[in-house]
């Protein structure tokens, strides 16, 4: 049986994954125009940002810097981004003060929708050359490293 216990990866190995989730994602990044001509953003901060306020409507800006572990600054010039492109807009906070909440816009939620469908069109594309066996086998694997990936992501002081 084998252990569950963490082991360093080779660098063969850390090469041979490197390549293999470089090529996933130049091929699931690369995208064409919506219907409607716009590009669907896959910048990652903005489709972070996006997720985000779908799973939660009306954060505040530094709330979703907090989840990203990140500082503030760094996520505003993607916060004012995505308002310039209509995706998001600022709302004053209902409990009152300077803080504003943030939330989709009818297009922001519609880009959500298309990022969903084509996130969902990815994962078939990825899982289609294995079998129902393997697929029982890979699915728990891929979800200890996603969630390895999320811990070591988090702030030190969460």
């Amino acid at each position: 049986m084998a252990s569950s216990k963490s082991v360093p990866p080779s660098e063969d190995h850390a090469e041979r994954l490197l390549k293999v989730v470089g090529t996933m994602l130049d091929q699931m990044l690369l995208q064409e125009p919506s219907e409607d001509g716009r590009p669907i953003p896959y910048n990652p901060k903005d489709y972070s940002i996006l997720k985000a306020l779908e799973a939660s409507d009306g954060l505040s800006g530094s709330e979703i810097a907090r989840r990203f572990g990140l500082p503030r600054t760094s996520i505003q010039s993607a916060l004012d981004r995505l308002e310039k492109s209509d995706l998001i807009e600022k709302r004053p906070d209902p409990a009152g003060g300077r803080i504003k909440t943030l939330h989709l816009t009818t297009a922001g939620q519609a880009i959500r929708a298309k990022m969903n469908a084509h996130d969902l069109q990815n994962m078939r594309t990825m899982l289609a050359p294995l079998s129902e066996d393997e697929r029982t086998l890979v699915l728990p694997l891929l979800e200890r490293v996603a969630d390895a990936i999320e811990n070591a992501a988090k702030p030190a002081n969460t």
